[in-house]
């Protein structure tokens, strides 16, 4: 078996892994990596998913690391901020493989990145590498090192999309209105396959420049086909905020359903006014009498870490990746990427929902990479995320 890396840190990017057992308790140092969104469009989602990371890293260093042949090893997790290009991706993704010699990834974020990346470097140099992008390219029979660890728009918009038809039968009328971007794009499409399986009435469909900032001109052609949902479950948080406060200073009256990555980013740029009501498919209510103790302690470590209101969703479950990881490594005892690879396929954990994973997506997407678990349906009101409902999906 190989030595697990040791690497040296590099300005411009985050480093973590500090630990309370003190350094000399361990026998070396195990280096995961991964390129993130940690600022620009989707900053959100790279710092819930490296937070959330982090905090698993530092509860398996404060119980003595990653134990392989007898020894234990400290795990450090470098990240590179890739700021949502698919470009920069490419570039960070060859420092992290040649520069640092990480083999083991652990979360990236974005699927133009994500597909960038993958395609490019991590495949051809067989590099073990878990992904959350939407994009349903992002996994495939081309892609046998990557994994993604994260339900997507297939996963959580047609949960919601059965639940809301049964409840709501008559308030059809659906506007998909999504970021131009690979996720949106390809979220859009199959929001709009699902609701039309469903029997909705597909009244609008938009994709807009999420760098933008006025989007008022697409939302009144969108209001003039009088939806009754509008759908925009890929949106990024800056752009979800900015587009659901001026919904609601246009006279919006009918639902709103979006990601809800990162409710307090949301909630700063949109005001809990125009939040009222509005259904989020990514967060979760730590108060909810079905979340378990396990992750009602998440969120409160959480909170008093980053001092924020909200916890992400998508930050517990890339605790639940990277816990799966390294528990994987700990049980084959192997940081070869191929055996891992082959190890992680029929490989089973338990998560913070108490919930054993399970991977799909072979007739879905051309390979059993997708995880399978719970997903929340939640509704915002009175300046609170109230989590009503969970759904399991169906990923053949």
């Amino acid at each position: 078996m190989r030595r697990p890396v040791t690497s040296i840190a590099m300005a411009g990017m985050l480093v973590l892994g500090l630990s309370a057992v003190q350094a000399n308790a361990f026998d070396g140092e195990l280096w995961i990596g991964a390129y993130e969104p940690m600022s620009g469009p989707g900053a959100a989602l790279g710092i819930g998913a490296s937070r959330g990371v982090g905090l698993a890293i530092d509860e398996w260093n404060a119980r003595g690391g990653i134990k392989l042949d007898g020894k234990a090893y400290e795990i450090k997790y470098k990240v590179y901020d890739h700021k949502y290009s698919a470009e920069l991706a490419v570039e960070v993704a060859n420092k992290l493989v040649f520069d640092d010699g990480i083999k083991i990834l652990v979360t990236n974020s974005g699927s133009g990145p994500t597909i960038a990346a993958t395609e490019a470097v991590l495949e051809k140099n067989k590099i073990f590498n878990t992904t959350t992008g939407w994009n349903p390219k992002a996994i495939g029979a081309d892609k046998t090192y990557t994994y993604r660890v994260w339900g997507t728009g297939n996963e959580f918009g047609a949960s919601f999309l059965r639940w809301w038809i049964k409840n709501f039968p008559d308030k059809n009328k659906i506007a998909v209105f999504e970021g131009a971007t690979s996720a949106g794009m390809a979220s859009g499409a199959l929001m709009k396959q699902h609701a039309l399986a469903l029997g909705f009435d597909v009244v609008h469909e938009d994709y807009t420049d999420e760098t933008a900032s006025d989007f008022y001109a697409p939302i009144t052609a969108m209001m003039a086909a009088g939806p009754d949902l509008i759908e925009m479950s890929a949106t990024r948080p800056g752009h979800e905020g900015l587009i659901v406060k001026q919904l609601h200073e246009l006279g919006y009256e009918g639902t709103i359903v979006s990601a809800g990555t990162n409710p307090d980013e949301t909630l700063k740029i949109a005001g809990a006014e125009a939040m009222e009501g509005m259904y989020l498919l990514q967060s979760i209510s730590y108060e909810s009498p079905d979340v378990s103790a396990a992750q009602k302690a998440y969120a409160k470590k959480y909170q008093e870490k980053y001092n924020e209101k909200f916890v992400t969703f998508h930050s517990e479950k890339m605790y639940d990746a990277a816990n799966g990881v390294f528990s994987a490594i700990e049980a084959c005892q192997c940081i070869d990427p191929t055996e891992l690879r082959d190890f992680f396929a029929t490989f089973s954990w338990e998560t913070l929902s108490g919930q054993m994973t399970a991977w799909g997506g072979e007739k879905t997407y051309g390979i059993k990479r997708q995880m399978i678990h719970a997903l929340p349906i939640n509704v915002f009101k009175d300046g609170q995320i109230i989590t009503i409902a969970f759904g399991m999906p169906d990923v053949p």
